[in-house]
Protein backbone atom coordinates (compact mmCIF):
# COMPACT_ATOMS: atom_id res chain seq x y z
CA UNK A 1 0.00 0.00 0.00
CA UNK A 2 1.36 3.39 -0.96
CA UNK A 3 1.03 6.27 1.51
CA UNK A 4 1.29 10.00 1.01
CA UNK A 5 0.58 13.15 2.99
CA UNK A 6 -2.25 15.51 2.20
CA UNK A 7 -1.52 19.06 3.39
CA UNK A 8 -4.01 20.86 5.60
CA UNK A 9 -5.07 18.09 7.96
CA UNK A 10 -3.77 16.75 11.24
CA UNK A 11 -3.30 13.10 10.28
CA UNK A 12 -3.55 11.56 6.85
CA UNK A 13 -3.01 8.01 5.67
CA UNK A 14 -3.73 7.32 2.04
CA UNK A 15 -3.57 3.83 0.56
CA UNK A 16 -4.47 2.50 -2.84
CA UNK A 17 -8.07 1.83 -1.79
CA UNK A 18 -8.87 4.05 1.20
CA UNK A 19 -7.97 7.58 2.31
CA UNK A 20 -8.27 8.75 5.92
CA UNK A 21 -8.93 12.45 6.52
CA UNK A 22 -9.06 14.12 9.94
CA UNK A 23 -11.19 17.23 10.35
CA UNK A 24 -9.06 20.23 11.21
CA UNK A 25 -9.60 22.46 14.23
CA UNK A 26 -11.82 24.86 12.29
CA UNK A 27 -14.36 22.19 11.29
CA UNK A 28 -14.24 20.49 14.68
CA UNK A 29 -15.17 23.75 16.43
CA UNK A 30 -16.71 26.05 13.80
CA UNK A 31 -18.27 28.36 16.40
CA UNK A 32 -14.80 29.43 17.49
CA UNK A 33 -13.68 30.55 14.01
CA UNK A 34 -14.69 33.24 11.50
CA UNK A 35 -16.88 32.35 8.55
CA UNK A 36 -14.07 32.81 6.01
CA UNK A 37 -12.00 30.10 7.69
CA UNK A 38 -14.98 27.74 7.79
CA UNK A 39 -15.57 28.18 4.05
CA UNK A 40 -11.89 27.66 3.28
CA UNK A 41 -11.62 24.48 5.37
CA UNK A 42 -14.86 23.08 3.98
CA UNK A 43 -13.78 23.71 0.38
CA UNK A 44 -10.43 22.07 1.00
CA UNK A 45 -12.08 19.02 2.59
CA UNK A 46 -14.61 18.68 -0.26
CA UNK A 47 -11.80 18.93 -2.79
CA UNK A 48 -9.86 16.15 -1.09
CA UNK A 49 -12.94 13.90 -0.95
CA UNK A 50 -13.78 14.46 -4.62
CA UNK A 51 -10.21 13.96 -5.84
CA UNK A 52 -9.93 10.65 -3.99
CA UNK A 53 -13.31 9.44 -5.21
CA UNK A 54 -12.27 10.34 -8.76
CA UNK A 55 -9.38 7.91 -8.31
CA UNK A 56 -11.77 5.20 -7.03
CA UNK A 57 -10.64 5.45 -3.42
CA UNK A 58 -13.04 5.27 -0.51
CA UNK A 59 -12.72 8.09 2.02
CA UNK A 60 -13.00 7.92 5.80
CA UNK A 61 -13.48 11.27 7.57
CA UNK A 62 -12.83 11.37 11.29
CA UNK A 63 -13.76 13.99 13.85
CA UNK A 64 -17.36 14.78 12.84
CA UNK A 65 -19.78 15.27 15.74
CA UNK A 66 -23.39 14.24 15.20
CA UNK A 67 -26.00 16.77 16.30
CA UNK A 68 -28.01 13.92 17.83
CA UNK A 69 -25.76 10.90 18.46
CA UNK A 70 -27.21 7.52 19.30
CA UNK A 71 -26.02 4.50 21.25
CA UNK A 72 -27.33 1.04 22.10
CA UNK A 73 -29.54 2.13 25.00
CA UNK A 74 -33.31 1.74 24.89
CA UNK A 75 -33.84 5.47 25.37
CA UNK A 76 -31.58 6.45 22.49
CA UNK A 77 -33.00 3.87 20.08
CA UNK A 78 -36.56 4.87 20.92
CA UNK A 79 -35.65 8.44 19.98
CA UNK A 80 -34.14 7.43 16.64
CA UNK A 81 -36.25 4.50 15.44
CA UNK A 82 -39.54 4.94 17.28
CA UNK A 83 -41.55 2.34 19.20
CA UNK A 84 -39.28 -0.45 20.46
CA UNK A 85 -42.30 -2.75 20.56
CA UNK A 86 -42.48 -2.77 16.76
CA UNK A 87 -41.89 -6.15 15.06
CA UNK A 88 -38.32 -6.50 13.86
CA UNK A 89 -37.14 -9.12 11.38
CA UNK A 90 -33.46 -9.88 11.70
CA UNK A 91 -30.89 -12.40 10.54
CA UNK A 92 -29.22 -14.73 13.05
CA UNK A 93 -25.56 -15.17 12.16
CA UNK A 94 -25.19 -18.16 14.48
CA UNK A 95 -27.74 -20.13 12.43
CA UNK A 96 -25.95 -19.14 9.22
CA UNK A 97 -22.57 -20.29 10.56
CA UNK A 98 -23.86 -23.62 11.88
CA UNK A 99 -25.65 -24.55 8.65
CA UNK A 100 -23.55 -22.97 5.92
CA UNK A 101 -22.28 -26.34 4.58
CA UNK A 102 -25.69 -27.99 4.33
CA UNK A 103 -26.94 -28.71 0.77
CA UNK A 104 -30.35 -27.19 1.49
CA UNK A 105 -30.70 -23.57 2.68
CA UNK A 106 -31.86 -23.09 6.25
CA UNK A 107 -34.13 -20.21 7.27
CA UNK A 108 -32.09 -17.83 9.39
CA UNK A 109 -34.55 -14.97 9.80
CA UNK A 110 -36.27 -14.39 13.12
CA UNK A 111 -39.04 -12.04 14.15
CA UNK A 112 -39.25 -10.40 17.55
CA UNK A 113 -39.84 -6.99 18.98
CA UNK A 114 -37.03 -4.50 18.48
CA UNK A 115 -36.72 -4.24 22.26
CA UNK A 116 -36.20 -7.98 22.54
CA UNK A 117 -33.55 -7.84 19.81
CA UNK A 118 -31.67 -5.08 21.61
CA UNK A 119 -31.88 -6.94 24.92
CA UNK A 120 -30.06 -9.94 23.42
CA UNK A 121 -26.79 -8.06 22.96
CA UNK A 122 -25.14 -9.89 25.90
CA UNK A 123 -26.21 -13.40 24.85
CA UNK A 124 -23.28 -15.38 23.49
CA UNK A 125 -25.48 -17.78 21.49
CA UNK A 126 -27.21 -15.00 19.52
CA UNK A 127 -25.58 -12.85 16.84
CA UNK A 128 -28.18 -10.86 14.97
CA UNK A 129 -28.35 -8.12 12.37
CA UNK A 130 -31.43 -5.88 12.21
CA UNK A 131 -31.07 -4.63 8.65
CA UNK A 132 -32.67 -1.76 6.73
CA UNK A 133 -34.41 0.00 9.60
CA UNK A 134 -35.77 3.33 8.39
CA UNK A 135 -33.66 6.26 9.51
CA UNK A 136 -36.24 8.65 10.98
CA UNK A 137 -33.57 11.23 11.77
CA UNK A 138 -31.34 11.40 8.67
CA UNK A 139 -28.52 13.86 9.22
CA UNK A 140 -25.99 13.67 6.38
CA UNK A 141 -22.58 15.07 7.23
CA UNK A 142 -22.31 18.62 5.90
CA UNK A 143 -19.33 17.69 3.71
CA UNK A 144 -21.27 14.89 1.95
CA UNK A 145 -24.33 16.88 0.87
CA UNK A 146 -22.93 18.23 -2.44
CA UNK A 147 -21.86 14.71 -3.43
CA UNK A 148 -25.23 13.24 -2.50
CA UNK A 149 -27.07 15.95 -4.45
CA UNK A 150 -25.00 15.23 -7.55
CA UNK A 151 -25.70 11.50 -7.28
CA UNK A 152 -29.43 12.08 -6.85
CA UNK A 153 -29.52 14.32 -9.93
CA UNK A 154 -27.72 11.65 -11.96
CA UNK A 155 -30.21 9.01 -10.82
CA UNK A 156 -33.19 11.16 -11.80
CA UNK A 157 -31.85 11.67 -15.33
CA UNK A 158 -30.58 8.12 -15.80
CA UNK A 159 -33.40 7.15 -18.19
CA UNK A 160 -32.78 10.18 -20.38
CA UNK A 161 -29.11 9.31 -20.69
CA UNK A 162 -29.91 5.72 -21.62
CA UNK A 163 -32.48 6.73 -24.24
CA UNK A 164 -30.16 9.32 -25.73
CA UNK A 165 -27.63 6.58 -26.46
CA UNK A 166 -30.29 4.34 -28.01
CA UNK A 167 -31.73 7.09 -30.21
CA UNK A 168 -28.45 8.60 -31.32
CA UNK A 169 -28.97 11.67 -29.14
CA UNK A 170 -32.33 12.61 -30.70
CA UNK A 171 -34.16 12.87 -27.37
CA UNK A 172 -36.08 15.90 -26.24
CA UNK A 173 -34.32 16.85 -23.01
CA UNK A 174 -37.20 19.14 -22.05
CA UNK A 175 -39.31 16.08 -21.27
CA UNK A 176 -39.46 14.94 -17.66
CA UNK A 177 -38.26 11.43 -16.77
CA UNK A 178 -41.11 8.96 -16.99
CA UNK A 179 -39.35 6.51 -14.73
CA UNK A 180 -37.62 7.28 -11.44
CA UNK A 181 -35.36 4.70 -9.86
CA UNK A 182 -37.03 3.23 -6.78
CA UNK A 183 -33.87 3.70 -4.73
CA UNK A 184 -34.36 7.47 -4.89
CA UNK A 185 -37.46 7.20 -2.74
CA UNK A 186 -37.01 3.99 -0.76
CA UNK A 187 -33.43 4.42 0.41
CA UNK A 188 -32.75 7.99 1.52
CA UNK A 189 -31.59 6.71 4.88
CA UNK A 190 -31.19 3.37 6.64
CA UNK A 191 -30.23 2.38 10.15
CA UNK A 192 -28.54 -0.89 11.07
CA UNK A 193 -28.43 -2.33 14.59
CA UNK A 194 -26.12 -5.30 14.93
CA UNK A 195 -24.95 -7.54 17.73
CA UNK A 196 -21.16 -7.87 18.10
CA UNK A 197 -19.50 -10.22 15.64
CA UNK A 198 -22.05 -10.30 12.82
CA UNK A 199 -20.56 -10.99 9.38
CA UNK A 200 -22.04 -9.36 6.28
CA UNK A 201 -21.15 -10.87 2.91
CA UNK A 202 -19.70 -8.70 0.09
CA UNK A 203 -22.25 -6.44 -1.54
CA UNK A 204 -22.65 -3.02 -3.10
CA UNK A 205 -25.07 -0.33 -1.99
CA UNK A 206 -27.83 1.37 -3.96
CA UNK A 207 -26.04 4.72 -4.21
CA UNK A 208 -22.80 3.10 -5.29
CA UNK A 209 -19.64 5.02 -4.55
CA UNK A 210 -21.60 7.96 -3.11
CA UNK A 211 -23.06 5.84 -0.31
CA UNK A 212 -22.05 7.22 3.08
CA UNK A 213 -21.94 5.33 6.38
CA UNK A 214 -21.80 6.80 9.88
CA UNK A 215 -20.52 4.63 12.71
CA UNK A 216 -22.62 5.74 15.68
CA UNK A 217 -21.62 3.26 18.39
CA UNK A 218 -19.08 0.50 18.78
CA UNK A 219 -16.83 -0.32 15.85
CA UNK A 220 -17.04 -2.18 12.55
CA UNK A 221 -14.46 -3.93 10.42
CA UNK A 222 -15.17 -2.80 6.86
CA UNK A 223 -13.57 -4.46 3.84
CA UNK A 224 -13.23 -2.39 0.67
CA UNK A 225 -12.95 -4.68 -2.35
CA UNK A 226 -11.93 -3.67 -5.86
CA UNK A 227 -11.97 -6.24 -8.71
CA UNK A 228 -8.71 -6.39 -10.60
CA UNK A 229 -8.65 -4.77 -14.03
CA UNK A 230 -8.62 -8.03 -16.00
CA UNK A 231 -11.85 -9.09 -14.27
CA UNK A 232 -13.72 -5.85 -14.97
CA UNK A 233 -16.05 -5.12 -17.86
CA UNK A 234 -18.30 -2.25 -18.78
CA UNK A 235 -21.62 -4.14 -18.93
CA UNK A 236 -23.85 -3.64 -15.89
CA UNK A 237 -25.64 -6.95 -16.48
CA UNK A 238 -22.38 -8.78 -15.71
CA UNK A 239 -21.80 -7.04 -12.37
CA UNK A 240 -23.52 -9.79 -10.28
CA UNK A 241 -21.28 -12.38 -11.93
CA UNK A 242 -18.25 -10.22 -11.13
CA UNK A 243 -19.23 -10.05 -7.44
CA UNK A 244 -19.54 -13.82 -7.38
CA UNK A 245 -16.03 -14.16 -8.80
CA UNK A 246 -14.34 -11.96 -6.24
CA UNK A 247 -15.57 -14.22 -3.42
CA UNK A 248 -13.85 -17.33 -4.78
CA UNK A 249 -10.11 -17.98 -4.73
CA UNK A 250 -8.40 -18.64 -8.03
CA UNK A 251 -5.96 -21.40 -8.94
CA UNK A 252 -3.16 -19.36 -7.39
CA UNK A 253 -5.01 -19.30 -4.06
CA UNK A 254 -5.69 -15.57 -4.31
CA UNK A 255 -8.92 -13.67 -4.65
CA UNK A 256 -9.36 -11.85 -8.01
CA UNK A 257 -9.66 -8.51 -6.24
CA UNK A 258 -7.70 -6.10 -4.11
CA UNK A 259 -9.07 -5.59 -0.61
CA UNK A 260 -8.29 -3.46 2.40
CA UNK A 261 -9.92 -3.90 5.81
CA UNK A 262 -10.40 -0.77 7.90
CA UNK A 263 -11.86 -0.14 11.34
CA UNK A 264 -14.75 2.30 11.55
CA UNK A 265 -14.92 3.69 15.07
CA UNK A 266 -17.52 5.84 16.77
CA UNK A 267 -18.02 9.06 14.80
CA UNK A 268 -16.24 7.91 11.63
CA UNK A 269 -17.86 8.68 8.27
CA UNK A 270 -17.10 6.43 5.30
Amino acid sequence: MASRLIPGYETENTSELVTFLELDEVLRNPKDHPTEQIYESTSRLASQIRSNMAESRAVVVRGWNRDLPSDFTHESLALHVGDLGQPAQWGDGMIIARNRDLPEPVSYHKTSSLEEFVSRIDLTDVCGNWLDGKNVHPTPPFFSIPILDSTMAWNHTFRILCESKQKNHTINHAQSPETVRAANWSAPGWRLVTHPGFLTWPHFDCCGFATYVVAEEGCKLWGVMRPRAEECNSEWKKVPELYQKIQVTGQDGRYPCDMEVIVLERGDVL
